[in-house]
């Protein structure tokens, strides 16, 4: 009798899965908000599949806005979006793009606009902003130097007297981040005149109080 052995190999297999990331409609800046007066945001897919049109309209509005083709990474939509919810064809997510407001106009104003005379230990000029609002912060300007910060108060608040020459103005900023900038105040210290005085009497013998007495420059 004869014996037949079967020799049974078994083979085994790794499966590894590798994550797709999802593609997904994002702006720019993230959080969707742009500040009045602004273009607006920018919208990108992000994980984009590579050759796959994608068009973007807007919940609302008829007809695709933009269009551009994925490449495997992220593709931008070209323009700025304003305020409206957006999506794509082929779906993937909407994204919500709002406005933020900017602060209230305000008025900065500067002793004798800016010009003031450059006598010895003289303070200079006196900024004054107004009306301000009440949690927006006032941050006052030379160039590129910030010189000082006041909150808001819904009234009109005092930066004090400022001398340095240049050109000064004010930037308010909400806390959404919205600014707005002030009028612009050039700071121009002018040379006060000299002369020199004298009288017919500037030595003895000296006039009695009532005498008249000349002055000539």
């Amino acid at each position: 009798m004869k014996t037949v052995l079967y020799l049974l190999i078994i083979w085994s297999f790794w499966v590894i899965c590798i994550p797709v990331q999802s593609q997904t409609l994002i702006s720019n800046p993230s959080n969707a908000q742009f500040c009045q007066g602004s273009p607006g945001v920018q919208l990108l897919i992000i994980n984009s599949q590579n050759g796959v049109t994608y068009n973007l309209r807007r919940q609302g509005q008829p007809g695709n806005l933009a269009t551009v083709t994925g490449n495997g990474n992220a593709v931008t939509f070209p323009g700025n979006y304003q305020t409206g919810t957006y999506l794509t064809v082929p779906n993937t997510n909407t994204v919500n793009v709002t406005m933020a407001a900017i602060p209230s106009l305000f008025i900065v104003t500067a002793t004798n606009n800016g010009s003031y005379c450059n006598y010895p230990g003289a303070a200079g000029v006196e900024f004054i902003a107004q009306p301000t609002q009440s949690g927006v912060n006032y941050f006052l300007i030379r160039g590129v130097d910030t010189l000082s910060t006041i909150a808001g108060t819904g009234g009109p608040i005092n930066f004090g007297y400022h001398s340095i020459p240049g050109v000064y103005r004010v930037v308010a900023v909400n806390v959404t981040g919205c600014s707005r900038t002030s009028n612009l105040i050039t700071v121009v210290p002018r040379t006060p005149p000299s002369a020199n005085f004298h009288s017919d009497h500037d030595t003895p013998p000296y006039v009695c109080a009532s005498t008249a007495v000349n002055f000539t420059s």
